[in-house]
């Protein structure tokens, strides 16, 4: 360790209003080497250590879920919930959204934990038009209280 008792007088640049290197000022001697070595262990003790695993888009883990458990998604007021036939969606479609009307239509042969999740998945579409499809189905299933079927 350096001893801070005997200080010496910095010379007459002022390292405050120029651009200073060890040579020209240098209060604490000592010190400066010091700093950078533990710079430098911090720096290399980082890199040995494993990089994180790849995290969803959104940064979501997954939780214990209950399945035993019936939910209701909450749905916010001004949304319009249509259950309408396979022929008007059209083969394999489960719901579709309007955006900008705030209009949903969901397959009617769903029921239980098969529609909130549909009906959970079509307002991430309202909610946030700008992500994909692929984004919106990430970002429900991981946000759904219980184990998703079709997400």
């Amino acid at each position: 360790m350096v001893e801070f008792s005997t200080v010496p007088e910095p010379t007459t640049i002022d390292p405050f209003l120029s651009d200073i290197s060890d040579t020209q000022y240098d209060p604490y001697p000592g010190v400066l080497e010091e700093v950078k070595r533990a710079t430098q262990h911090v720096k290399n003790a980082g890199r040995e250590k494993p990089l994180p695993a790849a995290q969803a888009y959104y940064g979501y883990y997954p939780r214990k879920r209950r399945s035993d458990h019936y939910y209701l998604i909450y749905t916010p007021g001004g949304i319009q919930i249509f259950r309408v036939p396979s022929s008007v969606l059209g083969h394999n479609v489960l719901g579709r959204t309007w955006i900008g009307t705030n209009r949903i239509e969901i397959l009617e042969t769903l029921h239980g934990l098969e529609f909130e999740e549909v009906k959970h998945h079509e307002q991430n579409h309202l909610f946030y038009p700008f992500l994909t499809e692929l984004q919106i189905r990430e970002k429900t299933k991981y946000e759904l209280p219980f184990e998703p079927r079709f997400h």
